[in-house]
């Protein structure tokens, strides 16, 4: 289920862009960096499954992610789960128990513009896509950026408070990493 993702230790590199899904099945769009494009994959678990299944490669536990960022920033619901620094915090646009989930990486979004009725979102490589951590994954020369936008239907003002959510989270993690290194 989740070996297309862990691909990247097998030479492979891929950004999850978002994942969206229903009780038995997931779409995950994402950037396939060993060839520069956008690809999209089905996968017949949910996206919540899927995830409690990256959480578990990298030695995490979903719930445990969620309950760290509630404690740290008194997030009650739409809770960010954090994976891995400047590569996965994925945050939900629908709530946990909906049916059709909704999940964007933080990471993987560059523009964000809409209305309260239509979201668009841009997606593409950001600055926190360290060029020399994706050539160390790729083990390859540069690589082109693909850029892709997608629409949901969903308030761009929600879309944009679960951003800046991602933002205090990233910050924070950024944070306690360096007062760990000093």
């Amino acid at each position: 289920m989740v070996q297309w993702y862990c691909a990247r230790e097998k030479g492979e590199c891929k950004i999850i862009y978002f994942i969206k899904g229903n009780d038995e099945e997931c779409t995950i769009i994402y950037e396939d960096l060993k060839w520069g494009r956008v690809e999209t994959e089905h996968i017949d678990c949910s996206a919540l499954k899927l995830i409690k299944a990256i959480c578990a490669h990298h030695e995490l536990d979903f719930d445990g992610c969620r309950k760290a960022v509630s404690v740290n920033h008194g997030f009650k619901q739409k809770i960010p789960v954090f994976i891995k620094e400047n590569w996965l915090l994925l945050y939900p646009l629908t709530a946990l128990r909906d049916k059709n989930s909704i999940w964007i990486n933080y990471y993987a979004v560059r523009r964000i513009s809409g209305n309260a009725e239509q979201s668009t979102l841009a997606f593409g490589r950001r600055a926190s896509f360290s060029e020399r951590m994706i050539q160390q994954a790729l083990a390859k020369p540069d690589q082109p950026k693909s850029k892709a936008s997608y629409s949901f239907a969903f308030d761009v003002r929600m879309i944009r408070q679960q951003t800046e959510r991602c933002r205090r989270v990233d910050d924070f993690v950024k944070q306690r990493r360096y007062e760990i290194l000093d």
